[in-house]
């Protein structure tokens, strides 16, 4: 055998090994793929390890998605994750030009979350954005407890009052009934708010930057501001019910003789604002103080003081004794003021120091106020109704009110 024919044969059998390592990672990436794609479909509620990061972040997406597709939570296996993929991609197509625009795939995916009258669920990263956002903006979400609810309502369970104890007794002294602690059921509906910001065909056809920041930056701030609001002053009547809602009711007596469903409120001493120390023109903050002592100790590892800005300006001179400031500023990035040792938030729907206003409130809020959220942002793309002008009617729906009443504390500005 030549020295040419032996390089040959080596040159043959090299190809043969590479042909047999190309085909076997094929093979290999494939399973990877399709292994891949199980999980991804099989992930949502696997007893696997919590994901974290962006893939936490898909998943909640994912969840969402498809608990509003389904009308109901989603379990375990009904996760194609595929389907979320398309239908967020496809979503700008929907806007710009109408559902006739979109490959039948796609199309077909996004009526999973259409709903009967040709509404859309925004993609979940969209919704997601206008959410965090929202947070964001809004002040009360922050101190709050909030939680996703998937019905018209939420309700629970309450205490209105503790049991009584029957007393000490001896051995073979006589045992009389004892009344147990009164309950009642708290339930909190969810009210719709929309925002129907409209932009030409031409603006949709020739934009150069994505329509779902036009929709977040046209709709948020105006959104945010209204739901901030109702969270404070809100009567309950199609908005949430907000804490000053039982400003009007609230009295001084103490927690034992003050019924369930009703506010305590310390006064200042003086009308519209703080009285002064006698002798002087400096203002007497011992109001606070006292406010602090209503608040019950268990309240107190999580409370805080809320105000708008405005009365912010005015208890930040606020002194003590000894000519100290009772406010202090945060020394690190992103860590609170403080008022009287405590926390304080900047909440815009409070309203300024006035005559029997309730200007301040201090309180465990995260224990007495509750946000239910809807699943979801809807937006309905509406090409018709004003030409040549489309419509984005963006909808959500939250409910709130506050759950437990010795959890929140009032400070008016009254003389008594």
């Amino acid at each position: 055998m030549t020295a040419q024919e032996i390089v040959a044969e080596i040159n043959q059998t090299v190809k043969g090994f590479q042909k047999t390592n190309d085909e076997r990672f094929a093979e290999l990436k494939a399973a990877l793929d399709q292994n891949a794609k199980d999980t991804a479909r099989a992930m949502l509620g696997s007893d696997g390890p919590v994901p974290t990061g962006d893939a936490a972040r898909l998943e909640k997406f994912a969840k969402e998605f498809m608990s509003a597709a389904l009308h109901r939570p989603a379990r375990a296996g009904e996760m194609d994750k595929e389907v979320l993929n398309n239908y967020s991609a496809g979503f700008p197509s929907l806007l710009r030009f109408g559902e006739s625009a979109l490959p039948p795939e796609i199309a077909a995916s996004m009526r999973i979350g259409s709903d009967g009258d040709g509404g859309h669920l925004a993609p979940a990263e969209m919704a997601a954005e206008i959410y965090r956002r929202g947070d964001d903006l809004s002040s009360m979400r922050p101190i709050s407890t909030v939680i996703q609810v998937s019905g018209p309502s939420y309700e629970q369970p309450v205490q209105k009052a503790r049991g009584i104890s029957g007393g000490w007794v001896g051995e073979t002294q006589s045992r009389t009934a004892t009344a147990t602690g009164e309950m009642a059921l708290l339930r909190i509906p969810t009210h719709e708010q929309y925002a129907f910001p409209q932009i030409t065909q031409n603006l949709l056809d020739d934009a150069s930057y994505p329509v779902e920041e036009f929709l977040i930056s046209s709709t948020v701030d105006e959104l945010t501001r209204t739901e901030n609001v109702s969270f404070i002053s809100g009567d309950g009547v199609q908005q949430p019910t907000g804490i000053l809602k039982y400003a009007a009711a609230s009295v001084t007596t103490e927690d034992d003789t003050r019924p369930w469903g009703v506010l305590q409120y310390v006064p200042t001493g003086a009308s519209g604002g703080f009285p002064k120390i006698s002798g002087s023109t400096a203002d007497d903050a011992d109001c606070l103080w006292t406010l602090i002592s209503k608040l019950p100790a268990p309240y107190r590892s999580e409370a805080r003081f809320a105000m708008n800005r405005t009365s912010a300006s005015i208890v930040r001179r606020l002194k003590d004794a000894s000519g100290r400031y009772l406010w202090v500023d945060g020394l690190v990035e992103g860590q609170p003021d403080r008022l009287c040792g405590f926390p304080v938030s900047l909440v815009e729907g409070f309203p300024d120091f006035a005559s029997d206003a309730f200007p301040i409130a201090f309180g465990n809020f995260r224990r007495g106020y509750l946000i239910c959220d809807r699943i979801g942002i809807r937006v309905l793309r509406d090409p018709f109704t004003n030409r040549p002008y489309v419509g984005m009617y963006i909808t959500r729906r939250v409910g709130a009110d506050v759950r437990d009443f010795l959890a929140i504390r009032l400070l008016k500005a009254s003389a008594s």
